[in-house]
C-alpha cells in the first residue's frame, strides 16, 4: 500500500483565512450525529477519538461504521461556498 501525504501550504485547497477547519469540524460531527445516529457529545467523542487512533476522523468512522469515504468527505469538505 502507498501513502501520499498532501501540504496545502499556500491555502490553495482550503482557504485557512476563512476559518475552514471550524467549519470542517462542525460538519463532521452534525454528519456523525445524522449517520450514527448519536447526540452531539457522543459524535464530539467519536471524531476525537478516531482523529486520536487512527489520524483522521475518516479512519475510524470507515472502519467501525462502514461510513463511505467518498459521501463522508463530500458531506463535511466541500468549501466552494467559501471561494469568491
Amino acid at each position: 500500500m502507498q501513502r501520499h501525504w498532501l501540504f496545502d501550504l499556500d491555502d490553495t485547497l482550503h482557504h485557512a483565512g476563512a476559518q475552514v477547519f471550524p467549519l470542517i469540524t462542525l460538519r463532521m460531527t452534525s454528519y456523525i450525529m445524522q449517520h450514527l445516529q448519536v447526540d452531539e457529545n457522543e459524535a464530539h467523542r467519536l471524531r476525537k477519538l478516531y482523529w486520536r487512533c487512527y489520524g483522521a476522523t475518516l479512519g475510524g468512522l470507515v472502519r467501525h461504521h462502514r461510513i463511505d469515504a467518498d459521501h463522508f468527505l463530500r458531506s463535511t469538505h466541500d468549501m466552494a461556498e467559501l471561494l469568491p
